[in-house]
């Protein structure tokens, strides 16, 4: 059995599990992350999850046109393989928040409310995962551009 350094259990485990607390938390306590309008916030992840998935797409365009030094470095492919999974959550969130802001009035409308706090607790479990794992991709990469062990 291999046992997994604390940097991979960070990785794969942290954010997701933040993620699902915080969307947890929403559909429980409805006065948390309590929005007057969601259809604001989700129509600005729309944009904010597609500007990231480009972006990341760049990154590693620029990653892989990197010199072989830089491909050596056992932070090489492990900053590769962040990068996929995180243009999936991107593109995953951002395709979410455009079914969910195009279905909104039907699903609000609807006797069944419980199935709105759901899909927008849903939302922010989401949303909370891609945050985080973006913040820790940048320090990733820009540990890998310095020169840094992390």
């Amino acid at each position: 059995m291999v046992v997994k350094a604390d940097k991979a259990i960070f990785e794969t485990l942290i954010a997701p599990l933040i993620g699902l607390i915080m969307g947890f938390l929403k559909y429980k306590y409805d006065w948390f992350l309590k929005c007057k309008d969601p259809t604001i916030i989700i129509s600005k992840t729309i944009d904010i999850s597609f500007i990231i998935f480009g972006f990341l797409l760049t990154v590693l365009t620029l990653i892989v046109q990197a010199n072989t030094e830089l491909k050596q470095r056992p932070l090489y492919s492990r900053l590769v393989k962040f990068n996929k999974r995180v243009v999936l959550q991107a593109v995953i969130l951002g395709f979410y928040s455009l079914l969910y802001h195009t279905y909104y009035t039907l699903i609000t409308a609807g006797d069944l409310p419980i199935l709105a706090n759901i899909l927008f607790s849903v939302f922010v479990a989401l949303l909370t995962w891609l945050i985080l794992d973006s913040i820790y991709y940048v320090m990733t990469f820009y540990a890998l551009a310095l020169k840094k062990k992390i």
